[in-house]
């Protein structure tokens, strides 16, 4: 998915620009991405099944990575 905003984002905006999800290798992903200090948001369940996790791009994009994992028991969900 992609979302588009039509004045660019607001002051303080919470959000991804790219929706993108995996069939597998969520874990593996995350796990190579974090040292290179580019995940904003970490892996974590969400309440509708999927685990997912946010990384900022070259450009400042806000990408969310996601997948339906079937063992997730160990994942936090996220702070409200």
């Amino acid at each position: 998915m992609l979302r588009r905003a039509s004045e660019g984002r607001p002051s303080g905006w919470r959000g991804w620009d790219v929706y993108l999800r995996l069939s597998d290798g969520l874990r593996e992903l995350h796990a190579r991405l974090h040292p290179q200090g580019v995940v904003t948001r970490h892996l974590e369940l969400m309440f509708y099944g999927d685990a997912e996790f946010d990384v900022r791009d070259p450009d400042g994009y806000i990408l969310c990575v996601s997948q339906v994992l079937a063992h997730a028991s160990d994942l936090p969900s996220p702070a409200v």
